[in-house]
């Protein structure tokens, strides 16, 4: 629901109530769709809390953009415009209409964390999954649910005409190309926001190209659209023992999308995804939130198998990749790892790099069992050792 559509509902509610007082706020609105909470959501950053409904009256405190507030009430003021008649920390004050959002019982929800039995059911719920919608092959978090919710709050954001944006000057280029600055200030606000640590964790910080793809690869959590990386070699998905087909993924909410539009393959774009739908032909379309498209954010649809799409930084471990010499990473660890407990590696020697060591180490483990001996962890090596790794810490005493 867009800002100007809620704030007219919030107020046909308002002026039913007498002398425009709302001690009960969501009490009082239709099948409670919204909360008797608000948030503090200004372009400078903060807003005034104000003893009266008037910009000249003395201020109670500074709050800041995301500062969540109870609603005791609205009048309005002697601009003309309606105030919100807040408490805020033990605080009573009135806040500018301009500057503050309702939140729905949803939007609340996700805010606080709440399972309140009145909360509408969650966005992912595996139980009612939207008719058309393609259910997601794993739970989604509620850390996705509340990056989605942030992600979403800044449709419609416009960079102005010398191509600044808020997203640019956060990062420390104010003219950037910003699709990747939008996702990774919306990963550091869900942070601030929900105590959650997204940003460097689960996902990247960063602006240039391939940078972003490059760092899902070194957390073990990147999909090829193709079921090969290159430099890399083919992946397979987990529980699998056979190859990726080409668009055999599908992309979960909370992955991101990295695309390239040139021959050369380097990463140009990227969005992240917040479901996917089934075509009338059964074929699969993803739906994206991206910024810079051409210069505002906005959604977008894709096809699951559109040429342009490298692959997907995935929030769960989706996929395993054939691994040599030179490799860095966490899926290396898992490979040092594993040859480890299979007795064919130090433990001190993980390091997470494959060198002449884990080189070695393979080789052994390949000739003991049977497979060609190439020194490459590949899927037949690694489901093989995967099988050895686990009777052998089966046995372990």
């Amino acid at each position: 629901m867009c800002f100007s559509c809620r704030f007219f509902s919030v107020m046909l509610a308002l002026v039913m109530c007498i002398g425009l007082c709302l001690p009960a706020f969501a009490e009082d609105t239709a099948e409670k769709t919204f909360s008797d909470w608000g948030i503090v959501h200004s372009n400078l950053g903060q807003v005034n809390l104000r003893a009266k409904a008037s910009a000249s009256s003395s201020r109670v405190a500074l709050l800041h953009n995301y500062d969540m507030a109870r609603i005791l009430g609205a009048e309005k003021g002697d601009d003309g415009k309606i105030w919100y008649h807040v408490m805020y920390n033990e605080l009573e004050g009135f806040i500018h209409g301009d500057y503050f959002d309702v939140l729905t019982v949803q939007e609340y929800a996700l805010r606080t964390g709440s399972n309140a039995s009145d909360t509408p059911a969650a966005s992912y719920d595996a139980d009612n999954i939207p008719e058309g919608q393609v259910p997601p092959a794993w739970p989604v978090p509620q850390y996705v649910q509340q990056l989605i919710f942030i992600a979403e709050k800044e449709l419609g954001y416009t960079e102005e005409k010398s191509g600044v944006t808020k997203y640019g000057i956060w990062s420390g280029d104010s003219k950037a190309e910003w699709c990747a600055e939008y996702l990774c200030w919306c990963t550091y606000q869900t942070d601030r926001q929900f105590a959650t640590q997204l940003f460097n964790r689960l996902y990247p910080n960063y602006t240039g190209n391939n940078t972003g793809r490059d760092w899902f690869l070194q957390q073990g959590r990147y999909v090829a659209r193709r079921g090969m990386v290159p430099g890399w070699g083919s992946q397979w998905l987990k529980g699998e023992d056979t190859l990726m087909q080409a668009n055999s993924y599908v992309p979960q909410p909370g992955d991101w999308m990295f695309l390239s539009t040139g021959a050369e393959g380097d990463t140009s774009h990227v969005a992240m995804v917040t479901h996917c739908t089934y075509n009338d032909d059964g074929s699969i379309s993803v739906h994206v939130l991206e910024g810079n498209n051409p210069s505002a954010v906005q959604r977008n649809t894709y096809p699951l198998d559109w040429w342009a799409i490298l692959g997907y930084g995935t929030v769960h471990d989706a996929a395993d990749i054939t691994l040599k010499e030179g490799h860095k990473g966490e899926k290396v660890r898992a490979l040092q790892t594993a040859l480890s407990a299979a007795g064919y590696f130090s433990e001190q020697n993980i390091t997470a790099t494959f060198g002449d060591i884990t080189l070695q180490a393979v080789k052994q483990f390949q000739q003991a069992n049977g497979l060609p001996v190439t020194g490459i962890a590949d899927l037949h090596t690694q489901l093989k050792l995967a099988e050895t790794a686990n009777i052998g810490a089966a046995a372990a005493p």
